[in-house]
């Protein structure tokens, strides 16, 4: 809470890399983005609406996506350009289907698109930085005691 008072809000976004870059080993930052997580959550009335918000906890793990992360959401990367490059729907929201969507067929384009990000990243997981495994970790841990209803 103290750090969240002394740095301006235009300036938050800088603050992690200089983190990074101040610490011997990224595992440092975890007791500080563990106390990130549990404001957050604490603060959220419904797991949809977590790391939603234009908050300083929502860029700070942005930050650290993009600081440490970068190399290893290449591999993901394939799965997320062919989905982007395509032209078919993948809309299963009813009230969003246009005259021309199959709903059906978007749901199973969808669930193939899903089950190849899963695949990436489940077959790639040991080449996943540390520090990100750990605070996915801790974000499972947390978000689970706070909304058990929805494991």
């Amino acid at each position: 809470p103290t750090l969240l008072v002394l740095v301006p809000i235009d300036q938050q976004k800088l603050l992690l890399p200089v983190l990074l870059r101040l610490t011997d080993q990224q595992e440092r930052l975890s007791p500080f983005f563990a106390a990130l997580i549990d404001q957050e959550i604490r603060s959220t009335s419904t797991p949809s609406t977590l790391f939603r918000l234009n908050n300083f906890a929502t860029k700070m793990m942005t930050t650290l996506s993009m600081t440490i992360g970068l190399e290893y959401i290449q591999i993901v990367a394939p799965v997320i350009r062919r989905l982007a490059k395509s032209d078919k729907s993948l809309e299963i929201a009813p009230p969003r289907l246009t005259a021309k969507d199959k709903r059906l067929e978007n749901m199973k384009r969808l669930e193939e698109y899903v089950r190849e990000l899963i695949a990436a990243i489940t077959d790639s997981v040991d080449t996943c930085p540390p520090l990100m495994l750990k605070i996915c970790a801790m974000l499972w841990d947390s978000v689970s005691q706070r909304f058990p209803q929805n494991n």
